[in-house]
């Protein structure tokens, strides 16, 4: 169950700066786009695995486009298939029959609920955001400042199937960490490692990233 929460968080991962267009949008995305991810146990970190992300085109659903990211090997053996779509405050998913919010800029504190699955519809996400600039370093690079969330995915028939996860979203740049604490195991990590192609500076990814958290905070 857990594996496919994990591929719901990457299929917002995304997509990463490649032009000056996607400048306003939360997410940038852009076909053609692969990245890589390594995940790893905190208590065993030389012995992970790599998966990566690529985005192999377009949906349109109504007046709205969807991009469709293949996740492969992100959790060990799995191949699954999302879709979303960016605008400058928010990443929406699509589940072949609803939209759903991702993400979201917005205050700390702030929360917001929503169902994925349209076929379960007693499971429901629920969203905090923690923090809305933390410095975050990966192997990619870093520090980079992230909107730190926390997710709780629980059911209204099962009050054990709880499962909670944080992400970090820079804006400008994607999803580039995630940490899951289930109490079965270490936690498990999962870093941004590299995009290809990689068309632009990290200094001014980071900055971008920045000043965009910067920017919003002002408007609040």
């Amino acid at each position: 169950m857990f594996s496919k929460l994990r591929s719901l968080w990457i299929a917002g991962a995304l997509c990463l700066v490649t032009g000056a267009a996607n400048a306003e949008l939360l997410i940038p995305m852009e076909i053609g786009t692969i990245w890589e991810y390594y995940t790893y146990y905190e208590s065993n970190p030389d012995n992970g695995w790599t998966g990566r992300v690529e985005t192999l085109g377009e949906i349109t659903e109504g007046s709205k486009t969807y991009f469709h990211f293949r996740m492969h090997e992100i959790d060990p053996g799995e191949i699954d298939d999302r879709y979303a779509r960016s605008t400058e405050d928010a990443v929406y998913g699509w589940n072949g029959a609803a939209e759903y919010t991702l993400w979201k800029t917005g205050r700390v504190g702030e929360t917001w609920t929503y169902i994925k699955d349209p076929a379960d519809l007693t499971r429901k996400t629920t969203v905090e955001i923690i923090d809305d600039s933390v410095p975050i370093t990966v192997p990619y690079g870093g520090p980079f400042y992230a909107y730190h969330y926390h997710k709780r995915s629980s059911s209204s028939v099962d009050p054990n199937a709880v499962w909670e996860w944080d992400e970090y979203v820079v804006p400008g740049l994607g999803m580039i960490k995630l940490v899951d604490d289930p109490a079965s195991h270490s936690p498990r990590i999962t870093e941004l490692v590299v995009p290809e192609p990689s068309t632009f500076v990290l200094l001014g990814v980071g900055a971008v990233g920045l000043l965009m958290c910067r920017r919003r905070n002002r408007r609040r």
